[in-house]
């Protein structure tokens, strides 16, 4: 089997037990396909095998896998409440995601939980990174994150293409309107 032909099938319809088991072991493995592998999991709703998707949140040899497994957790399975203090933790830095891998996936996956759902103290973390962040990318993911916390469409929000050049930024009006939510939110 190919991991990468279950991820396209994974995403326009269903595997068999098989082809999830084959996925699983390939998650397992850690091999330079595990990434792929977990990311076939989280699109394919395997809930069967969240401790193994679980297992790769910490991943300090490499933080590719606990992207995908954020991405798999919050984005696939909408479970970001369970994984809110690891989701705290990567949008504040962890010491080993040195790329910051982790931390855009999961900025931007605290962003669409905050759309619909509320923690003050994740959102104070997005307002802090959104605010006191030096590096241009981070603080516009944590930018993209509020606007999509206060409703505004993808559509509306510039790219962090746009937003690095220059040509584009999130207004101070939407971090404005996020302040009013966290204030509200306080009383």
């Amino acid at each position: 089997m190919n991991i990468d032909a279950l991820l396209t099938k994974a995403t326009e319809g269903s595997l068999s037990d098989s082809e999830l088991s084959f996925a699983a072991d390939v998650a397992a493995s850690q091999s330079s396909d595990a990434y792929t592998a977990i990311m076939v999991l989280g699109r394919s709703f395997a809930k069967k095998y969240r401790s193994l998707v679980e297992k790769h949140l910490e991943s300090p040899d490499n933080p590719m896998l606990a992207r995908g497994a954020v991405y798999a957790l919050c984005d696939c399975w909408d479970e970001t409440e369970r994984y809110l203090p690891q989701i705290i933790a990567f949008c504040r830095k962890v010491d080993w995601d040195d790329e910051n891998d982790v931390r855009l996936i999961a900025l931007s996956s605290a962003g669409e939980f905050l759309r619909n759902n509320w923690s003050q103290e994740l959102a104070e973390c997005v307002l802090h990174v959104a605010e006191t962040e030096e590096d241009v990318i981070i603080s516009s993911a944590a930018k993209q994150a509020i606007a999509r916390a206060v409703g505004l469409e993808y559509s509306e929000i510039p790219s962090p293409r746009r937003i690095h050049a220059g040509t584009g930024k999130i207004g101070e009006d939407t971090l404005a309107r996020f302040r009013k939510r966290m204030n509200a939110s306080c009383s």
